[in-house]
C-alpha cells in the first residue's frame, strides 16, 4: 500500500497510553519478578549500597516540588507598590524564610503585576460641570455655553464619547 507524501497511514496517531512491544515484555518480566527485585534492592541498602539507598529514598521520600509558603507581602496596586514588595521578597531570602529559587517565583510575579498596571488605561479625569441655568451673569454663561460646545466638538473629533455635558 503507497502512501501519500505527508500522509499518514493513521491520521488519529497512537492512542494516548499505549505501549510499545519491548515496554509490554519488560514490564511482564518484571511483574512476575517485582517482589524478588525490590527484597534484594532493600537488602543491598540496608548493606549501604549507594545506588540501592538512592532507589529506596526516592520511593520512600519523592523530590519535594512546590511547598506552601506564607509570606506578608504588601498589595501591588500602583507601581509605588512595587519595590517594597520586593524589599519583603529580599527580607525573607535573608531571613531563610524562602528559597532564593521560591523568591524568583514570587518576583515574577511581582513584575507581571507591576506589567499589568503600567498597561491601565487611567480613565480620563471627570469634567466639573456647571449648569448653565446656575450661572447669573448672562456673558459668562454665554462664554461657558461656547466653551462647552467647543469641548464636545473636540471630544467627538477625538472618536471619544462626550460626557456630560449640559449643552444640547
Amino acid at each position: 500500500m503507497a502512501f501519500e507524501k505527508g500522509q499518514s497511514g493513521n491520521p488519529n496517531g497512537r492512542p494516548k497510553g499505549a505501549l510499545n512491544k519491548a515496554t509490554l515484555a519488560a514490564q511482564q518480566l518484571l511483574d512476575s519478578e517485582a517482589q524478588e527485585i525490590t527484597r534484594k534492592v532493600i537488602e543491598l541498602a540496608k548493606q549501604g549500597n549507594p545506588m540501592a539507598l538512592k532507589l529506596c529514598l526516592e520511593r520512600l521520600l519523592p523530590r519535594r516540588k512546590d511547598r506552601l509558603i506564607s509570606l506578608d507581602l504588601p498589595e501591588v496596586e500602583t507601581q509605588s507598590d512595587v519595590p517594597q514588595a520586593l524589599q519583603a521578597i529580599l527580607a525573607a531570602v535573608s531571613q531563610g524564610t524562602i528559597t532564593p529559587g521560591e523568591a524568583d517565583i514570587l518576583a515574577d510575579l511581582v513584575e507581571a503585576a507591576q506589567k499589568a498596571i503600567s498597561q491601565q488605561v487611567p480613565e480620563p479625569p471627570k469634567r466639573l460641570l456647571l449648569d448653565p441655568e446656575d450661572i447669573e451673569d448672562s456673558q459668562v454663561r454665554d462664554v461657558y455655553l461656547k466653551l462647552m460646545i467647543a469641548v464636545r466638538e473636540a471630544d467627538e473629533r477625538r472618536g471619544r464619547t462626550p460626557q456630560n455635558t449640559p449643552v444640547s
